[in-house]
């Protein structure tokens, strides 16, 4: 409200494909706040920054379109019927020709040739026999489902059963009461001796967290090696869940570590930016793929782990780009995970 009181002639929107849905909460907001400065000067110079203006779909360009330029901009519907099916090379050029007025493309080799090269290396992880087991489990539990998905729509639940088999990938853990199982069979195996000897909490730790997930093995392997190297590691995972078990490993293991998913406030998140970025010691740094996908700058990392691909590969691309960006000094390693002969390893081939 005390922004719209203000006749703003100028607006510089960064981060911009959030408006990509047209009538969303942010545009509306937007609308509200700049309609005084529209209504005073008759026009606005309004700029939006995005690396990825278009993704899905053309309706998704034209939200852009009609936020700088409602007057050329009006109507989705006939924007859609001329280029929502684009099918020739003409409809292209068309198309390119109504942009070329409002669209400058830069890409990272054009405005920032010192940064240094990215490599990329897909790790292939096995499943550990406990993830077997339970990857197993899920099959079969729905297997009359799965047989008769293959003929009919059952969208929401296949995406269900998808993202369960994922998890399990991740991490039995993730999967609905397996680690309250496996916790009462360790601490039944254990006895009364590891409450007498407090070694309770390191063999949950070692056993439970590491062993259990084949990721969690090459994870437990590859951190040493890096901290021994002087290098800083983002690890991104679309799971917060993950997040969880993967920040108890790293205080397990006495590592400096920072976190920063959805619930993360503002002024924290920057916080937790400037102690990575300007802390020698710090050393990993846990973000949720899409909250720490956009608008975050941690060039003090050379090392990125993808723990799980994103559905979509450009949320990816936007993570790693959180330390391979304008600033970066060193060269960039991403270590991406992938398990073989699974779901997962099926999703990232398409």
């Amino acid at each position: 409200e005390e922004l719209s009181t203000i006749a703003w002639r100028v607006v510089v929107v960064d981060e911009a494909h959030r408006l990509r849905t047209a009538g969303n909460k942010l545009t509306d907001c937007l609308d509200q706040i700049l309609h005084k400065g529209e209504a005073e000067y008759g026009h606005q110079m309004r700029l939006l920054m995005t690396g990825t203006p278009l993704q899905n779909n053309t309706a998704e360009l034209w939200a852009l379109l009609n936020f700088i330029e409602p007057r050329k901009f009006p109507d989705m519907v006939k924007f859609e019927e001329r280029f929502g099916n684009i099918k020739s090379q003409n409809q292209v050029q068309q198309l390119q020709r109504r942009l070329e007025p409002h669209l400058l493309r830069r890409i990272k080799e054009d405005v920032a040739t010192d940064i240094p090269a990215k490599e990329e290396t897909i790790i292939d992880v096995e499943l550990t026999t406990l993830q077997k087991q339970y990857y197993r489990a899920i099959f079969d539990k729905n297997r009359a489902f799965l047989h008769k998905a293959q003929t009919t729509k059952r969208g929401p639940q296949l995406m269900n059963i998808q993202m369960e088999l994922r998890k399990c990938c991740n991490h039995p853990y993730l999967v609905q009461g397996v680690e309250q199982m496996e916790m009462e069979a360790l601490e039944a195996r254990l006895g009364e001796s590891a409450l007498d000897l407090k070694v309770w909490e390191p063999e949950r730790i070692a056993q439970g967290i590491v062993l259990s997930s084949g990721k969690m093995v090459l994870i437990d392997k590859l951190l040493p090696k890096l901290l021994r190297e002087d290098h800083k590691v983002l690890i991104f995972s679309q799971m917060v869940r993950m997040l969880d078990l993967l920040e108890e490993y790293c205080l397990k293991k006495l590592y400096s570590v920072e976190r920063l998913d959805g619930k993360v406030t503002g002024k924290e998140r920057q916080k937790a930016m400037d102690r990575f970025n300007q802390n020698a010691d710090s050393f990993v740094f846990l973000l949720s793929t899409r909250a720490g996908g956009v608008g975050i700058n941690l060039t003090a990392a050379d090392t990125c782990i993808i723990f799980d691909s994103d559905w979509n590969p450009q949320n990816d691309v936007q993570a790693m780009a959180r330390c391979h960006r304008i600033g970066q000094k060193k060269k960039v390693m991403i270590y991406r995970l992938v398990t073989r002969k699974s779901f997962e390893g099926e999703m990232f081939e398409r």
